[in-house]
């Protein structure tokens, strides 16, 4: 594979895209070990020795093809340092490409997808670092025990998902009870103001007729009987104006209130819960 000295310029301003190492140099930098924090297994590559410059019209000072890899693996590890594990597991897929028979790169990938949270990917990687390595290779155990806690893993995410997908629904509906309060509410605290006024007025004019008397202080506005009958029709009238202006009016801050502990609630975010029965961590770390 021919790559320009552009390699270099490339590798420097990722290296600064990610919290940047210094690139480095023509000399084959030190083998890199795979993103795991204990880091207890020895690099799976030795730097080779440093190449010599040869005079004339052949020389050159590219570095080979394992070295570039090097090099883009160290600015993934300090990607991964940093948490940016989407970066870093892009890195290490162009180490892998720079140098497939590196298969630490593989595992790297895997790793700092898990790491990133899509296990789905990290599973295809892992997979393809068993189909490409056989059980004496050094990181084969660990990728073993990083592997197999996917399944719960990815059992975990969907539980979460499931839980945010119901609460969501349940949330739709007490706000639709919430809406429905407020507005009916204050449909019927505003119909209960209108018979109020409406009583209120009626009241008035019945108190004006029965004050129209003759000279003899006999009521000539209004008849006892049609008096009775309109009192009581305004009497009626005031006592479902104040219930329906409470009640409306009640309806109306209970929904209110309810939408606002909805919103409160919302800002909780859902977290899967470890499972130490399964051997889940909550946090994992390089």
């Amino acid at each position: 594979m021919v790559i320009s000295r552009a390699f270099m310029a490339t590798i420097a301003a990722l290296s600064m895209a990610v919290g940047g190492i210094a690139p480095a140099s023509a000399q084959p930098p030190a083998a890199t070990a795979p993103p795991d924090k204990a880091q207890p297994d020895k690099p799976t590559q030795e730097p080779s020795a440093p190449s010599q410059r040869r005079t004339g019209p052949t020389a050159t000072d590219e570095p080979s093809d394992a070295s570039r890899a090097r090099t883009v693996a160290l600015i993934a590890r300090d990607a991964a340092k940093g948490g940016n594990y989407r970066a870093a597991a892009q890195l290490f897929g162009l180490a892998s490409t720079l140098d497939p028979t590196d298969w630490s790169f593989v595992y790297s990938v895997a790793r700092a997808e898990q790491l990133g949270g899509r296990y789905e990917l990290s599973k295809k990687h892992y997979d393809r670092f068993f189909a490409g390595v056989t059980t004496k290779h050094p990181l084969y155990a660990k990728a073993k025990t990083h592997s197999a806690k996917l399944p719960s893993l990815i059992a975990d995410r969907k539980a979460v998902a499931a839980a945010s997908a119901k609460r969501k629904t349940l949330d739709q509906r007490w706000r639709a009870v919430g809406w429905a309060g407020i507005g009916g509410g204050l449909a019927l605290a505003a119909a209960g103001g209108w018979l109020l006024a409406g009583g209120l007025s009626a009241q008035r004019s019945l108190e004006a007729r029965l004050a129209e008397e003759n000279g003899d202080s006999q009521i000539v506005g209004i008849d006892y009987a049609t008096a009775a009958t309109e009192g009581k029709r305004i009497s009626g009238e005031l006592t479902a104006g104040a219930i329906g202006l409470g009640v409306g009016a009640a309806a109306a801050i209970a929904g209110a209130v309810l939408l606002l502990q909805l919103d409160d609630d919302s800002k909780v975010a859902l977290v899967p819960v470890a499972s130490r029965a399964r051997g889940v961590a909550v946090r994992i770390a390089f």
